[in-house]
């Protein structure tokens, strides 16, 4: 009898760490793939391509800018890429972390960036924090708040 429970606590316990194992790794990867959508949408501007935005942002997206506004950005900004209203001159992602709850997901990173707007010539250097939804089975971004940082 000491012996079947004695394997019956080992089968269990392996059980545990098998899952937690396999958790771990959906965790890892679904970590790289947001990593990844940021490196995306971090093209997209440079290339002044909307599609990335079209695929990654929801339709409700909402932007917190450092100044304090809000905006529902995504049609703003996919009119500004393809209207010739900005065009990016450089665009660089770094220090990027991303932490997995469920079915939600921020990212936080650290991004430099020189562009013109509307004929200004303008440079940025922002900590983003970029919130994240899994609905219908892939992940968008669904909000994001910027903080400036000192040049």
């Amino acid at each position: 009898m000491k012996q079947v429970f004695v394997i019956a606590l080992v089968t269990i316990f392996a059980s545990i760490v098998q899952v937690q194992a396999k958790g771990a790794r959906s965790e890892e990867k679904t970590k790289r793939l947001l990593i990844q959508i940021e490196r995306d949408l971090e093209q997209a501007s440079m290339n002044l391509d909307p599609a990335p935005y079209d695929r990654y942002w929801a339709d409700d997206f909402v932007a917190i800018m450092n100044e304090g506004f809000r905006t529902t950005a995504k049609t703003e900004h996919r009119a500004a890429l393809t209207g010739g209203k900005i065009k990016f001159k450089s665009f660089e992602v770094d220090g990027i972390d991303a932490r997995v709850f469920g079915n939600a997901a921020i990212v936080i990173s650290h991004r430099k960036v020189s562009f013109q707007f509307d004929g200004r010539e303008t440079s940025l250097n922002n900590i983003v924090t970029s919130f994240f939804s899994k609905r219908n089975g892939r992940w968008q971004k669904v909000a994001e708040q910027t903080v400036h940082l000192p040049l």
